[in-house]
């Protein structure tokens, strides 16, 4: 597993200062100067981010109310859903994560320009950033995720802490970013990755 740059360095387009200022500015007052209960704007960009704390695999409802509470925290506006994917139908990652893109982290660095993006398997740029800017805590992510955004090893729905699940490799511009070749029992603890959406 690659390790990841201190600047989340990898190539991609930059948003511009205002699409940064208006989803919560990392480089001022910590996104305080926002709206936490605004609406996004459909349309995007759209902020995605490696949560700064760890945590067993657990439910997606779990996984979103942790992303949620992440970035309340910071009062960054929308919805935020976590990168994992269930067995039901419509809950794999990709069909959670609604909007069209771009997603751009908490310098303005494009991710992923669209859903095409989304699952290609490459993404833009390292995604290493936390909600609150800084560089992740753990390189490690909980997924259950293949890169083309649906259902991978999930420790039986996130629900059996024994069984593993897939990770993904944060700051890996290949599909490693979302099922690297190794997995993890969910009673051990990792990031998420947390997507906002309309």
């Amino acid at each position: 597993m690659d390790a990841a740059g201190d600047d989340g360095s990898g190539g991609g387009d930059d948003a511009s200062n205002d699409d940064v200022r208006k989803l919560g500015d990392a480089s001022g007052d910590g996104g305080k100067g926002a709206d936490a209960d605004a609406a996004v704007d459909a349309n995007g960009p759209f902020l995605v981010f490696v949560s700064s704390r760890v945590y067993a695999g657990s439910t997606l409802a779990d996984g979103d109310a942790k992303c949620m509470a992440l970035a309340k925290a910071l009062a960054l506006p929308g919805n935020f859903s976590a990168w994992l994917s269930y067995s039901d139908a419509g809950a794999s990652a990709v069909e959670r994560i609604t909007g069209l893109g771009p997603w751009i982290d908490r310098k303005g660095n494009t991710i992923f320009a669209d859903r095409t993006d989304l699952v290609s398997g490459a993404p833009k740029h390292q995604l290493v950033l936390t909600e609150d800017g800084g560089n992740y805590v753990d390189q490690l992510v909980w997924t259950g995720t293949h890169p083309n955004g649906t259902l991978a090893l999930n420790c039986a729905n996130w629900s059996k802490s024994a069984i593993a699940g897939s990770l993904g490799g944060a700051g890996e511009l290949d599909g490693r970013w979302t099922e690297e070749p190794s997995q993890s029992i969910c009673s051990t603890t990792h990031s998420i990755y947390c997507f906002q959406h309309p």
